[in-house]
């Protein structure tokens, strides 16, 4: 695909860099990938016994295309080791160098590590919780809903005697349904002037072609084609002024859960924007933390 002004613009944005020193102690650069080519940031829960703690995989966010596990946007998203709750933020293959499925791929090659490795980090294989948000909320929704399916799992990739289920899926403002996106904006008075359906848009970079050029192959990279009665919890959140991924997008997905008798906790603040830091307060951090508690007894 051609790279575009509105992809050059996008890819200028600073991500800044976490101080993770704040965080310490931790392990950084450790591979999870047999071939070594994607790699996580340990961040080690703060606790005073030997009992293995919850772990939250962190996707991080970047329409896909940017982003990395080290960005200013993931310190926030540390902060459940204050809970007791160790966290791993990972990196995955961004669009530009393989598109989907891949990053799907290694979500899931993450989970089966973590399983394998469990006691080297003291982590409980069965309270093993995904978080994202953003573009990393679109990915860990695509993997919360396809836990059984085999055909968007690579086991080559390592661990490959492990399951990768998880005990559920905390998702801030992801996209859910490439092609309503555009309209959705359109209902709540946003102008449109990059739109999911062109040629050049985020999730085409994602699909590694225009989406509209074929509509099936859209599908199968969209959470809203795959709700079924066996997924996972999910914790969603969603800001109603947000003018990058409308909240109709979590609105859909959550009452699609719920008809499926998913057990989903879903919550839309009327103020917020897209990465808003009202959903990274110490309080909303404390809510993921009881969300786990309750779903992983």
């Amino acid at each position: 695909m051609k790279i575009t002004d509105n992809v050059r613009e996008f890819l200028k944005f600073d991500l800044g860099l976490l101080n993770t020193d704040e965080f310490y102690p931790y392990l950084l650069d450790e591979s999870y990938t047999k071939d070594g080519k994607q790699t996580f940031d340990f961040y080690y829960a703060k606790k005073t016994d030997d009992i293995p703690t919850p772990l939250i995989i962190v996707v991080h966010g970047g329409g896909w295309i940017s982003g990395h596990k080290r960005s200013k946007f993931m310190a926030p998203m540390i902060k459940p080791i204050y809970e007791g709750v160790s966290v791993a933020v990972i990196s995955y293959t961004l669009a530009m160098k393989a598109p989907h499925p891949q990053a799907i791929l290694d979500i899931k090659t993450s989970i089966r590590y973590f399983k394998t490795h469990a006691t080297k980090f003291g982590i409980d294989p069965n309270k093993i919780f995904l978080w994202g948000e953003s573009a990393g909320a679109h990915l860990v929704n695509m993997v919360g809903c396809t836990l059984d399916d085999e055909t968007l799992c690579d086991r080559s990739m390592g661990c490959d005697e492990q399951n990768h289920q998880v005990a559920g899926v905390i998702s801030h403002y992801g996209m859910t349904d490439f092609l309503s996106c555009d309209q959705h904006l359109v209902d709540n008075g946003v102008a449109v002037s990059w739109a999911m359906t062109d040629e050049d848009s985020l999730a085409s970079w994602y699909l590694g072609q225009p989406i509209l050029k074929d509509i099936k192959k859209t599908l199968t990279a969209q959470p809203m084609s795959y709700i079924h009665e066996r997924i996972p919890p999910f914790f969603l959140r969603h800001g109603k002024k947000d003018t990058i991924v409308p909240y109709q997008q979590t609105q859909i997905f959550a009452k699609a859960l719920t008809e499926a008798g998913i057990d989903v906790d879903v919550d839309y603040y009327a103020e917020a924007e897209h990465t808003d830091p009202m959903f990274f307060t110490n309080d909303e951090i404390k809510k993921i933390v009881q969300f786990m508690k309750r779903v992983s007894q």
